[in-house]
């Protein structure tokens, strides 16, 4: 079946999950934060797989002080709105900062992605193909 670039389905998913995995691990990062509810996904599994420390951005406060060299994950990035509004809060705490996604959608590049969807489409992850 040929895959529109708005669908992702649950094998094309991991896999592409996994691949991004191998860039988060050669990166020198203290830790990661996700964007809430989106970046949590990537976040935990990566963050499982890896042993690196995880936080919400409803954790800011909490990051330890050793924790300078942070990257801050979403699963999908378009416009770069939402990545940018924590990533000036992250800056003002005086932290380094690395920028990721598992997908972009064009407009905004993130510091490290896995894969471009080269659309703007609004995704849909789908358990099974059809």
């Amino acid at each position: 079946m040929l895959e529109h670039p708005k669908h992702i389905y649950q094998p094309r998913y991991f896999n592409d999950l996994k691949a991004f995995k191998n860039k988060v691990e050669k990166l020198d990062i203290d830790c990661m934060v996700c964007l809430k509810r989106s970046g949590f996904l990537p976040g935990a599994y990566i963050s499982f797989q890896t042993n690196i420390p995880l936080f919400t951005t409803s954790e800011l406060d909490s990051i330890p002080e050793k924790f300078t060299k942070i990257l801050l994950i979403d699963d999908k990035v378009y416009s770069g709105r939402s990545i940018k509004q924590w990533l000036v809060k992250l800056i003002m705490m005086n932290k380094q900062i690395t920028t990721a996604a598992l997908y972009i959608q064009s407009e905004y590049k993130t510091d490290i992605f896995g894969v471009d969807l080269g659309c703007q489409h609004t995704m849909w992850y789908e358990l099974d193909e059809k």
